[in-house]
């Protein structure tokens, strides 16, 4: 391995840290945030001004480094807690000593940190990272007794969603390496060796180790029905077929090998359900089937088996015996939740939680107890959201979760509508920083999730195409002059990735249809049919200078030539961030994009 200069420190109290450069990478949404970012302490006001003014975004800045600090995971055995701290342009992680507090290693990057893994009988945490938004993510080991970081030599991957698996003895570990199509890759950290392991996989789908280390379930492309059995120590892969007509998804190993749990969506099926499948007959058995999407299941020993379950924008810890086929509900009703790292075998692992109304908490799930919260970001700021149905013009109920602002501009009311990428993305109904910068604007917020968002069933994520979706996009911007009673010259459109595409549909559509529309990471606009106009909303857009997707050049000529010569004229309407990428990662970059919304 080839270790990489950045700043870090090992030992008891850290103290101030110089700066050098590690490369890191893309989190799209500031997800580990909650979805986003933090409040100024005062209301911004609504004016008539060209962008944000640099005052406003000191403002906004400074609020979101004081509220920075986020718990991430914690390893199997209890003794290190992981925490990252956002900064205006830099990234922290810290391995806390959960018995002392004590800050035992830290590195300071100006790249984010992502898929962040312990190794579960080492002292190691594995990361992905990449250079200035470039999604070429390279696989990181930090060292916790030294603090020191090293790369491995090992594939690029176009993507950081997946996580970082490591064999059961800490030997070895597994990533998913993305580029036109998905593949496992095995590294061992103390030879520098790796391989590809087993045929390409489905993109969503996440493989699994074997309790002795020797095996990898994972789920292939062209078989997305049948778990495929990958041996380490000799060639040859075993199939069992599962569903001739379904998908598996996420994976894990029973302790004793003898089993897996899989959550399979059939053809005819709404929602991904639990199955376990015996691995020397290959017969199965329903777990667990709810109406939502089970996901991330996690043995807790033979018989008990922790699930995560999605419905309606919220997502919760559950608990299955498959002796008894007793199903247990566990810790918050509300809010989403996803399972971290652990020691399963040993009854124990833990999750990262937000609130509806409350911001990141690490839990602590030990078997048959309640979880128990460890650590838990703060903020003075939140603001409960209620979920909506808005009508879509041919009838169809679109999903929304609105929140009103408990104060008025002076100008009167107003509105924001933001419009996720994707398609199969989905805006979640949880705490979320950005939202607050709006509220204290005095506007209210709507998040909608158009016909083609995952999380309300199989019917409604394979609905719709680009024109059906921006007709949903402006159903949403009626629902806010009907519902909200806010003028239409007094809504604000926000689209990103793909969003930007029916943003941009939209007003080509209906050029009255909202007063002012920000792109973040404009895509290719080339396929909307233009039609002469006249005068259309208000536009600003930010764009990242290492963006893969549209360079940036190309993405201010999508936009000229679909909306207008004139769309980008108005001084402060185009900005390019230089160290970020199609996803915006730095706070200074998203305290300018929500420092200009007041603006417009």
């Amino acid at each position: 391995m080839t270790r990489r200069q950045h700043t870090t420190r090992a030992g008891a109290g850290v103290a101030s840290l110089g700066r050098r450069r590690l490369l890191g990478g893309a989190f799209a949404g500031l997800a580990a945030l909650g979805g986003g970012l933090l409040a100024r302490r005062a209301g911004l006001r609504f004016s008539s001004g060209q962008g944000p003014d640099a005052e406003r975004v000191r403002e906004v800045l400074s609020f979101l480094e004081e509220h920075g600090k986020v718990p991430v995971t914690a390893s199997g055995d209890g003794r290190w807690q992981l925490e990252k701290i956002f900064r205006a342009d830099d990234f922290e992680l810290r391995v806390i000593n959960r018995a002392t507090g004590a800050t035992v290693a830290s590195t300071l990057s100006p790249d984010t940190q992502l898929a962040l893994s312990f190794c579960p009988k080492g002292q190691t945490v594995a990361f992905l990272a990449c250079s200035g938004g470039d999604r070429r993510f390279a696989l990181y080991l930090l060292d916790i007794g030294t603090g020191q970081v090293t790369s491995a030599q090992t594939p690029v991957t176009r993507s950081a969603a997946a996580p970082i698996r490591w064999s059961p003895d800490g030997q070895r570990l597994l990533y998913t390496v993305t580029s036109g199509h998905s593949q496992a890759v095995v590294f061992h950290p103390q030879s520098g060796q790796w391989q590809r392991v087993g045929p390409p996989m489905t993109t969503r789908s996440e493989p699994a180790w074997s309790p002795d280390g020797r095996r990898i379930a994972l789920v292939g492309a062209e078989q997305p029905g049948s778990l495929a059995l990958v041996s380490l120590d000799s060639p040859g892969i075993q199939t069992l077929h599962v569903a001739e007509q379904g998908e598996l998804c996420h994976l894990s190993w029973r302790p004793d090998g003898k089993a897996l749990a899989a959550t399979l969506r059939r053809e005819a099926d709404e929602y991904f359900s639990l199955v376990e499948v015996d691995l020397r007959s290959g017969s199965q058995s329903v777990v667990a089937q709810l109406p939502g999407d089970v996901s991330e299941p996690r043995y807790l020993g033979s018989s008990e088996l922790l699930f995560r379950v999605s419905s309606g924008g919220d997502a919760r810890l559950m608990s299955a015996r498959t002796d008894t086929q007793a199903l247990r509900s566990l810790g918050p009703a509300t809010g989403v939740v996803n399972l971290r790292s652990g020691a399963p075998e040993g009854g124990r692992v833990f999750a990262a939680h937000v609130g509806r109304a409350s911001p990141p908490a690490l839990l602590e799930v030990s078997s048959g107890q309640e979880p128990v919260v460890v650590a838990r970001a703060t903020s003075a700021w939140v603001s409960p959201c209620t979920d909506v149905e808005i009508r879509a013009r041919d009838g169809l109920g679109l999903p929304a979760t609105l929140w009103r602002s408990g104060t008025q501009a002076a100008s009167g009311p107003a509105a924001l509508v933001v419009v996720h990428g994707g398609p199969r993305l989905q805006e979640l109904p949880v705490w979320d920083a950005r939202v607050q910068v709006v509220l204290r604007a005095g506007c209210h917020v709507l998040n909608l999730n158009y016909r083609g968002s995952t999380g309300y069933g199989a019917r409604f994520e394979r609905a719709g195409n680009d024109q059906e979706r921006t007709l949903d996009v402006l159903a949403a911007l009626d629902s806010c002059v009907a519902q909200l009673g806010v003028p239409r010259e007094r809504v604000v459109l926000l689209g990103t990735s793909y969003g930007t595409s029916l943003v941009a549909a939209a007003m080509i559509a209906e050029p009255d249809c909202c007063g002012a529309a920000v792109l973040v990471s404009t895509v290719s606009l080339a396929h909307i049919a233009r039609r002469p106009r006249s005068a259309l909303p208000r536009l600003v857009a930010f764009h990242g200078a290492n963006d893969n997707v549209l360079a940036p050049a190309r993405a201010r000529r999508e936009i000229e030539e679909c909306l207008g010569p004139a769309a980008l004229s108005r001084e402060g309407s185009w900005s390019v961030f230089e160290r970020e990428g199609h996803h915006f990662h730095h706070l200074r970059s998203w305290a300018q994009v929500y420092s200009a919304i007041p603006a417009l």
